[in-house]
């Protein structure tokens, strides 16, 4: 049985690999729902390097890293546009990686200070042969409200790592 969950959203199908198409998709609906969404919506990682980025190399992801930005200043708001973000991905088979957060991923720039806010503690994959992990959030976290979790003080070095090695020429694009 394939299992992948984020704290109570969970999907038992397995993801495809994104692509323009079902992106677009997916960003349609996210914004349709999302109409009185009050943040700024951006497009980051592999997936978005993939369609904007002017390198030529493409990628091989799983997920669709989805940032959104601005202050914090409805909870209820910022929950809809994480676990919409998430479930509407489900509709088309895409694992939507998203969060909010305070800073972005900058050319040549390392990260201090940075926060996120998710709506999950841990994550559990098991694929269909039963194999299968689970890792915890780390970090200063600080529970904002029922499934939404504030994250500060945690190691972003691996995705500076990955941002670096792979010399991502778009880190970000705001999509809505």
């Amino acid at each position: 049985m394939y299992l992948h969950r984020r704290g109570n959203q969970f999907s038992n199908q397995p993801f495809k690999n994104p692509t323009w198409e079902l992106f677009r998709l997916w960003l349609k609906d996210y914004v349709d729902h999302n109409r009185d969404l009050k943040y700024d919506v951006y497009l980051a990682g592999a997936f978005c390097e993939n369609i904007f980025g002017t390198s030529g190399k493409r990628y091989d992801t799983l997920d669709v890293d989805i940032i959104l930005s601005g202050g914090v200043t409805d909870l209820k708001n910022l929950k809809k546009g994480l676990i919409s973000g998430f479930e509407i991905g489900k509709k088309y088979d895409l694992l939507i990686d998203i969060s909010w957060k305070n800073k972005t991923l900058a050319l040549g720039k390392e990260l201090l200070g940075q926060e996120k806010i998710i709506t999950y503690l841990d994550v559990e994959d098991i694929e269909e042969n039963g194999k299968g992990r689970v890792y915890t959030m780390s970090g200063i976290v600080t529970p904002l409200d029922e499934d939404l979790y504030h994250f500060r003080d945690y190691d972003v070095s691996s995705a500076v790592n990955k941002f670096n090695e792979r010399e991502y020429t778009v880190p970000f694009k705001k999509i809505a």
